[in-house]
């Protein structure tokens, strides 16, 4: 069953007011009809089973049924310092992402990224790699969606490092064993975690210096294979997961 989030704006008592644009999905592409139901979560907070009862100039008005309990997001809290990659592949990271249940995504500006953004395109970027984790959790059933943060360059990274109990540098020269820091997070009952993964190009030597000398920021290998950094991403957040019986 197809889900869709609201904010409180939109509810009268028992009545859930679908914006614009869901209800135009609703309508024209799922082909709802009076008597559908589907689950609505309201600021990002509480879901409810809802029915379909009537549309009002291209607004669909639900009513709620019953509450759903559910538990969606990870106990483990994880952030992901995305260094921007070139096409595609940035939109595709953030929507893999979102479903492993990344809380939020910092868009990263290093040495080596080859994209070229001026304050506008930024801007712009950064609204549609929002509505791409909105429309992932919306796949996922997600109680949340991930905020996509403003770009930041990747020296700025040290600026967040108190906000977490370790911040994961991926990088390619690095020996440090990945699951032997990972255990010892796990006893050390950790529950905010950076991941840090550099550009197509890879991390510059000084970037890394920079960023090691940074409390809370460690380097670790993902393998002796090089991977992609759309690949780099999803690999390191899925072991986190997985060592935190999240998989």
């Amino acid at each position: 069953m197809e889900k869709f989030f609201v904010d409180s704006t939109q509810v009268f008592n028992d009545n859930i007011h679908i914006s614009k644009e869901d209800s135009r999905h609703i309508q024209k592409v799922l082909r709802k009809r009076i008597g559908d139901r589907i689950y609505i979560t309201i600021n990002q907070s509480s879901t409810f089973l809802c029915e379909i009862i009537s549309f009002d100039n291209g607004i669909v008005i639900c009513q709620k049924i019953e509450q759903v309990l559910e538990n969606t997001e990870t106990n483990i809290n994880i952030s992901l310092f995305q260094c921007i990659a070139k096409y595609e592949k940035m939109d595709d990271i953030i929507q893999k992402a979102t479903q492993l249940g990344v809380k939020e995504v910092y868009p990263v500006i290093s040495n080596r990224v080859v994209v070229k953004l001026d304050e506008q395109t930024k801007i712009k970027k950064v609204q549609r790699w929002s509505k791409i984790a909105q429309e992932a959790s919306k796949q996922c059933k997600r109680m949340t969606i991930p905020k996509v943060e403003n770009v930041i360059f990747l020296t700025n990274i040290c600026n967040y490092a108190q906000k977490y109990d370790i911040i994961l540098l991926a990088y390619e020269n690095d020996k440090t064993n990945l699951k032997e820091i990972l255990q010892s997070c796990k006893q050390e009952n950790v529950k905010n975690i950076g991941v840090v993964i550099g550009p197509e190009g890879g991390f510059d030597i000084e970037e890394v210096d920079e960023l090691l000398n940074c409390e809370n920021i460690c380097s670790v290998s993902l393998g002796n294979r090089i991977l992609r950094t759309e690949t780099a991403s999803i690999a390191l957040i899925s072991n986190i997961l997985y060592e935190f019986g999240e998989l």
